[in-house]
């Protein structure tokens, strides 16, 4: 969870306004996730769910 915290953080310092942010995560961390991106000032955060309907991707846009 510590590296999603640091590079959720970190960002903002390497993506372009609009650039997208893309985790795979275990199926019991995707709202843990979720909210570290919206903590973060991420917009249109989705989560996308696997074969097994398991949410394990959580994707984010930064603001433009």
């Amino acid at each position: 969870m510590e590296s999603f915290k640091i590079i959720t953080r970190k960002a903002y310092k390497y993506l372009n306004p609009g650039g997208i942010l893309i985790f795979e995560v275990g199926y019991s961390q995707s709202m843990l996730v979720k909210e570290l991106f919206c903590k973060a000032g991420f917009i249109n955060i989705k989560l996308v769910k696997d074969l097994e309907l398991k949410e394990r991707v959580v994707v984010g846009a930064l603001p433009t």
